[in-house]
């Protein structure tokens, strides 16, 4: 997923100096006072290299110098380096840190050799010569597997299958417990196999062959693949059928078809059952089958069919599952008292209530969720600390019964009976439903009641109370009231300098906003002190007391980065100079491995440390930090801009660069417009504006006041070019932005009422942005005002084809935009007449290919996702689309595997979407493309070092030479193993995707070499 970095430090307004304000200097305690409570850290010899280490450098050798080697020459050499790893003992290396291997993250050995394959021209010599080795040692399971590989990798489906078929033989002179446990591998092996290359009935095979391997080990679970799609609906019941008399689990996550037919066959077999299939029960609807499960298997039932398996905790998961299904049907049809002990169920293992997204839009589009809502009213009156709030509440607004909510919570507020911990609950809840509602008087005095009692430890509730602290800080600062951002602050404050306990774990988020809104109220020396607190509080592990310069505990780095960061707020740079440089404890050698290291604001360390070169007049040193900030996070504005404010003259060629990198990124050519427009190129800043703006017209992965930005350019163009009328079109789009920015906001903190009159303010200014009018509709039905929504749908449906590109990326309060039947039928409407008439526009057919795939028809989608492709070849999200929808549906692997490709094509980085290389069929066409992928990479030449930490470089080294002698040498390795990691770059190189490549892996799985163990990072 595409990282970006949003901040309100880094999202000034356009074009504004360098794009931080100024704090006042009397705010912030000097840097030489500073510097001196953070100290500095005070507190080897290297081993001669082992068999494994010279192993791993001889197999490095080989990666960089095998292309030069002819094809007989790479694969005899490839061979010996195989020879070496099968000798290589994984106990022994565990913690030889020379011996691992960056490339696969493991210690190395078969992996590390597979990850140093040699081009495909030599693969069919690397597969004569272990069929030659197979010839002498027929009966060696090693020989046999490295020629399994060989046939793998020159893609000989038919060799594959019978070497499998020969380990199936090798297994006659094992021992039966050997022989079962082996027959699994080879199983799930031949069950990969036939899912990379076979027909759709070897699939459905190789399903049945996995089914059989898992009943004879007795454990786990079975993925199920879309058997109504591979064999057809006669063929696949008589197949469940026969699996569900197995002693397997199974999980249905392909085929909605398959899942519906596996339910039916188990109701009709529930007494051939030889396991609960509580996994079938995963959805509204299924309460006859729930009901002949718990009659079979649930001794509480009465039934003399006992079963051990709720023992197992993924069974009871399901279990629990089920139970909320089950729920929310008995609630559907009526039976209140069962519906109240199904729920005692489901919520009894003290993971709280919620209804999957699922289940409730299903609720929704059947019109049910009415009868939930007033059943839940019933049962939370006479049993309030049922986990069920949070459902009831949101269920009263969607339906508009919010005045109704309140009144129950004022009831039930009211009784002398309550404990503690409820009350405080109820009392949240209610302060939500008040600030919805605008009544900021009664809310602030509730505010003020949940927060009377001091910050506690022992506190089970101080999570939440700590952080509607900081909630009400914020609503301080919105509506100006002071006295409101004091006493939550107080609060806030108090609840951090609590002794931290390891349960905890919601402490360094609460300390992250609670810096921030100091921040943003201006409270820089409170944000200061805070910091310092952090730095000086005993946590961590004892242990590494004395290695504060190497081993750095997170929140430690993280106060050190809030301390620079105030610094930078303050336009202070050469304070954050001595940051950088006096500062022993940053635990890295070089700003690159610090780079994306934000502060509560936002702002990346490399986007400080750049802004203090720039003001010190080390412009290279910028240059080089602001470079490498855009290589992590080529979405950042503030970086940008000060890259064009550095250099100028270079920067049209480097932003068109950085495009051409990335095409689905628009911010370089925004910014390369921008240039353009100040050196009063305006024909070409239009063109290069407008470019971008094809590319996202949502531009919906932007923060505040970065959003849109290319509108603000464009107007900027006009303007110049003489057309002010245009350009005022676009100055109202910006500004309706902003204003829904600040909606956001509103509604972000609940004050609902307000939030959505600035989302209408908005819309007075620009009335066809459609992340405007989809947010106002969402929140609008969510309140139960469904006639208004609808209007804001049918406008918002209208505006996408022309709002989306190639790469959408959906703006916040407009993911759930297809939600509820109404809605989708608008949609439904406004797509197809569309394609009706006779639009050639690929958004046509995509957004009714994305409605298609919400609604659960996925054949319909993928027709219509290949439509969109055959229009546009590189709309990158229909072919995203059309990937994941192998999950849901049969897609011939061949046709996955062009899309897997194509993916990696368009997108290598993964910056926009996400996908797996790991199952592509064709090993030769993953070689060349990553090939090609990793020549470009190298072209670029980028570099893992920007800025030397001096006196963090320094300490490191002292702490090494001051460590005991026996220790110091392995340490050091394993510190510089951290160093080569945390530079590494995101490159991706060829054979090392391949040892990842799950038949691979499965292969080395049957000579008994699992990989060997990551190390954490």
């Amino acid at each position: 997923m595409r990282m970006r970095l949003l901040g309100w430090a880094a999202a000034a307004a356009f074009g504004a100096g360098n794009g931080h304000a100024a704090a006042p200097v009397t705010d912030l305690q000097p840097v030489d006072a500073v510097l001196a409570r953070v100290g500095k850290a005070t507190t080897v010899q290297k081993a001669g290299e082992s068999d494994a280490a010279r192993l791993l450098a001889d197999i490095s050798d080989f990666r960089r110098r095998s292309s030069d080697l002819p094809p007989q020459k790479a694969a005899a050499a490839w061979l010996a380096l195989w020879d070496r790893a099968r000798l290589i003992d994984p106990r022994r290396v565990a913690s030889d840190y020379d011996a691992y291997d960056i490339s696969v993250r493991a210690a190395v050995g078969l992996r590390s050799v597979i990850a140093a394959l040699p081009s495909p021209e030599a693969w069919p010599a690397v597969r004569k010569l272990a069929e030659a080795r197979v010839a002498k040692k027929p009966d060696d399971a090693s020989e046999l597997g490295l020629r399994l590989i060989s046939e793998a990798l020159t893609r000989d489906t038919q060799a594959v299958r019978k070497s499998l078929d020969r380990f199936d033989r090798l297994l006659e002179a094992d021992r039966p417990a050997e022989r079962d446990v082996k027959r699994a591998s080879i199983d799930q092996a031949r069950a990969l196999v036939y899912r990379l290359y076979g027909s759709k009935e070897e699939i459905a095979e190789g399903f049945r062959a996995s089914i059989d391997a898992q009943a004879r080990n007795g454990y786990g679970f079975v993925d199920v693949p879309d058997l109504v799609g591979l064999l057809g609906a006669d063929k696949a019941e008589a197949l469940l059928t026969e699996v569900l008399r197995k002693p397997v689990l199974l999980q249905i996550s392909q085929g909605e078809a398959t899942r519906s037919l596996a339910r039916q066959v188990a109701l009709n077999g529930i007494d051939l059952l030889r396991k609960p299939q509580w996994g079938l029960i995963d959805n509204v609807g299924t309460a006859a089958l729930y009901e002949a499960m718990q009659k079979r298997f649930d001794p509480a039932a009465g039934s003399a069919n006992t079963s051990t398996e709720e023992a197992d905790p993924g069974i009871d998961y399901l279990r629990q599952r089920a139970d909320l299904y089950y729920f929310l049907d008995l609630v559907i049809a009526g039976r209140q008292e069962e519906a109240e002990r199904a729920m005692v169920r489901a919520t009894g293992r003290g993971t709280g209530f919620s209804i999957p997204k699922q289940a409730m839009a299903e609720l929704i589009r059947n019109g049910n969720n009415e009868a939930v809502y007033a059943y839940l009213a019933k049962l939370l009156e006479r049993r309030p600390q049922v986990p069920a709030w949070d459902v009831y509440l949101e269920q009263a607004a969607y339906l508009g019964h919010a005045k109704d909510a309140m009144t129950l919570l004022d009831r039930i507020l009211k009784r002398s009976d309550l404990p503690p911990y409820l009350r405080a609950e109820l009392q949240s809840k209610r302060l939500d439903a008040l600030l919805g509602a605008d009544r900021i008087g009664e809310a602030a005095a509730g505010f003020r009641s949940l927060l009377a009692v001091a910050p506690s430890s022992e506190d089970p509730k101080l999570s939440e109370r700590s952080a509607a602290a900081v909630r009400l800080a914020a609503l301080g600062r919105i509506l100006k009231q002071p006295a409101l951002a004091e006493t939550g602050f107080a609060f806030a404050q108090r609840a951090v300098a609590l002794p931290t306990k390891a349960q905890n774990e919601w402490r360094p988020g609460l300390l992250r906003s609670l810096l921030a809104e100091l921040r943003r109220q201006g409270r820089f020396n409170q944000a200061q002190a805070l910091a310092l607190a952090e730095l000086e509080r005993e946590s961590g592990d004892p242990r590494n007391a004395g290695l504060t310069a190497i081993v750095v505990d997170p929140s430690k780095r993280a106060a050190l980065v809030e301390l620079t960061g105030l610094y930078d707020g303050a336009g202070r740079s050469a304070d954050v100079m001595r940051m950088l440089d006096e500062v022993g404890t940053w635990g890295a050698r070089d700003l690159s491995a610090l780079m994306a290291e934000s502060d509560s604001l936002g702002t990346a360390l490399g986007l400080m440390a750049a802004r203090a070169f720039k003001a010190s007049g080390n412009t290279a040193a910028a240059k080089a930090s602001v470079l490498a900030l855009l290589d992590q996070f080529p979405g950042y504005d503030s970086a940008y801009q000060l890259y064009v404010d550095l250099d100028p003259e270079r920067a049209i060629d480097e932003l068109e660069r950085r495009h051409s990198l990335d095409r689905f990124e628009e911010r370089p050519l925004i910014w390369k417009a921008s240039v353009q427009r100040m050196t009063r190129q305006y024909d070409a800043a239009e063109l290069t504006i407008r470019r971008a703006i094809a590319i996202d017209p949502s531009d919906g992965e932007q923060g505040p006041n970065d959003r849109m930005r290319a509108y603000a350019v464009l107007a900027d163009i006009l303007e110049a070019k003489g057309d002010a009328k245009s350009a005022q079109t676009y100055r109202n789009a910006v500004s309706a932005i902003r204003v829904s920015e600040q909606a956001d906001e509103l509604h972000k903190l609940g004050l609902y009422q307000r939030a959505f009159s600035a989302y209408r303010a908005a819309l007075g200014e620009f009335s066809d942005a459609y992340c405007i009018q989809s947010r106002l509709a969402v929140q609008l039905g969510k309140l139960g005002f469904q006639d208004e929504a609808l209007k804001h749908y049918r406008r918002a449906f209208e505006l996408m084809p022309d709002s989306f590109g190639r790469v959408e990326s959906h703006c916040f309060g407009c993911e759930s935009v297809f939600a509820g039947p109404s809605a989708q039928a608008i949609a439904d409407q406004v797509f197809t007449s569309l394609i009706q008439k006779g639009s050639l526009k690929p958004q046509a057919p995509y957004m009714l290919g994305y409605l298609r795939m919400e609604q659960g028809r996925y054949d319909e989608a993928v027709v219509l996702f290949r439509q969109v492709i055959a229009l546009d070849h590189e709309y990158l999200n229909a072919w995203k689309h059309l990937y994941e929808l192998g999950d849901k549906t049969y897609i011939q692997a061949s046709e996955r595997d062009i899309a897997r490709l194509r993916l990696f094509e368009l997108d290598p980085r993964q910056l926009h979407v996400s996908y797996r290389l790991d199952e592509v069929s064709d090993l030769s066409a993953l070689w060349r493309a990553l090939a090609l992928f990793e020549a470009e990479q190298a072209r670029l030449g980028t570099s893992d070092q920007v800025y030397t930490l001096v006196r963090s470089a320094q300490d490191r080294d002292e702490t090494l030479a001051k460590m005991p002698v026996d220790s110091r040498a392995q340490f050091e390795r394993y510190v510089s193993l951290q160093d080569k990691m945390s530079g590494q770059t995101s490159r991706r190189t060829p054979a090392p995707s391949l040892a990842n490549h799950t038949l691979l892996l499965a292969v080395l799985a049957l000579m008994g070499d699992h990989g060997g163990s990551e190390l954490d990072e």
